[in-house]
């Protein structure tokens, strides 16, 4: 859209963002559906999970970096 000129850009901005999961298995599906590129293994997912059962009040996160931006459309081309 930017390309065609049918926006302009009025901001973009990246972040932290944190994805809790319940479970190493929740996570490594998580990743497997959601990422292209990257592939939590079974052996790093054994760890995790060994790591909560020694820690119960212990939480698995992903940390991730994310964009967003915010358009408008330029008068007259739509």
């Amino acid at each position: 859209m930017l390309e065609r000129k049918l926006f302009h850009l009025e901001r973009s901005r990246e972040f932290w963002f944190l994805r809790y999961a319940d479970s190493a298995r929740e996570l490594q599906e998580h990743i497997a559906i959601r990422w292209q590129h990257t592939r939590l293994d079974d052996e790093t997912r054994g760890r995790a999970e060994a790591m909560l059962r020694g820690e119960p009040n212990a939480r698995l996160w992903l940390r991730e970096r994310v964009g967003i931006r915010s358009l408008r459309p330029i008068i007259g081309t739509i």
